[in-house]
């Protein structure tokens, strides 16, 4: 169990560092990259 409303932005931080690391991209192009992927419903977040 953990913090939802922290929580959340911990795992949302933690997919954008490893965006950044492994896809070899700037903090901009990991952030529009990632919303990408929650357009492409690629990536949704489901917290309580």
């Amino acid at each position: 169990c953990g913090d939802a409303a922290r929580m959340a932005k911990d795992v949302d931080a933690t997919l954008t560092s490893i965006i950044k690391t492994h896809g070899g991209m700037s903090e901009s192009a990991a952030h529009e990259y990632k919303r990408e992927l929650v357009a492409d419903k690629r990536y949704v977040r489901d917290v309580y």
